[in-house]
């Protein structure tokens, strides 16, 4: 995990010093021989090099292994649900997704609030990140979840007070995720009405 914040962190250093490759019109304030971002460049690689900077393994068939249990950095700054864009609403509800297809509890703690409601059993209300993921795996991904999430369209999603919903068919299952300090978090997990 450490090595993944500081590939990202590198990466992001770097693109900002080569302006992420978009023209913006804006004359260059200096002209400079290029050694600048070249000792940013070694600056930023100097501080990965305290991890290995190895590539990622592949597998069998070539194609890079993702590591488990990495999760994109979340932004802790948000106001409210207005203001998240469709993006990041759009990114977060794909990572729920990937969590339910995968029946990953673990995954879908680490994108949960707590206390957080969750609508099994006549609604109970998961107070810690223990009493979630001790919840029966069989019924917290139920096939109804599972299809209904598959069925979500994340890119459609719209703020309201309550957050944002992904949802499949109407009054199917149904998962909450808004701000909470700051955050996007889950709020609330529904199995139908």
């Amino acid at each position: 995990m450490k090595k993944s914040i500081v590939i990202f962190l590198a990466a992001a250093i770097l693109s900002t010093f080569a302006g992420c490759g978009r023209d913006t019109g804006q004359p260059e304030a200096s002209q400079g021989t290029g050694q600048e971002v070249s000792q940013e460049s070694s600056s930023a690689q100097e501080a990965g090099s305290e991890e290995s900077t190895a590539l990622p393994e592949q597998d069998a068939s070539g194609q890079q292994e993702k590591e488990p249990d990495e999760i994109p950095q979340l932004r802790d700054d948000y106001e409210d649900n207005f203001h998240v864009s469709e993006q990041e609403a759009a990114e977060f509800g794909k990572m729920i997704k990937e969590a339910v297809a995968g029946k990953d509890v673990e995954k879908l703690a680490d994108l949960t609030g707590f206390p957080v409601y969750v609508g099994l059993s006549g609604g109970i209300v998961a107070e810690t990140r223990e009493d979630f993921t001790a919840l029966d795996v069989g019924e917290l991904f139920s096939e109804e979840m599972v299809t209904s999430m598959a069925e979500a369209d994340e890119n459609s999603l719209s703020p309201s007070m309550a957050g944002f919903t992904l949802c499949g068919s109407d009054g199917g299952p149904s998962i909450t995720f808004g701000v909470r300090d700051g955050s996007l978090a889950i709020s609330g997990i529904n199995y139908g009405f």
